[in-house]
């Protein structure tokens, strides 16, 4: 079963970070797995984001391979 982490925790785990935390120790505050509180850091890190995304990504055509618009 899979942890769901509102808008609220997201928003305490970046300001732990830029605290000093280490993951692990937050993960233990905010009584989260570990593996979450890397995966929300490193999308910040590597996207700028951490919001939630729901579904898949849209399907890609012939047309957006040879635009260069691939999603």
């Amino acid at each position: 079963m899979y942890k769901i982490v509102i808008d609220e925790e997201r928003g305490c785990i970046m300001g732990m970070r830029e605290g000093g935390m280490k993951s692990l120790d937050t993960a233990c505050v905010l009584n989260v797995p570990q593996s979450i509180v890397s995966t929300i850091l490193t999308k910040k890190k590597v996207g700028g984001s951490v919001k939630s995304q729901c579904g898949r990504h849209r399907k890609s055509s012939d047309r957006d391979a040879s635009v260069g618009t691939l999603y």
